[in-house]
């Protein structure tokens, strides 16, 4: 059960950075 609950949150949390990490880099390159 612990596994399974770390391995949601990993997922989760890595897709919240992906899109946390194309966000910025989109509004970085307008303000560059």
């Amino acid at each position: 059960a612990s596994f399974s609950v770390v391995g949601d949150i990993m997922g989760t949390s890595m897709q919240n950075l992906h899109q946390l990490l194309q966000m910025p880099f989109g509004c970085g390159e307008q303000n560059m």
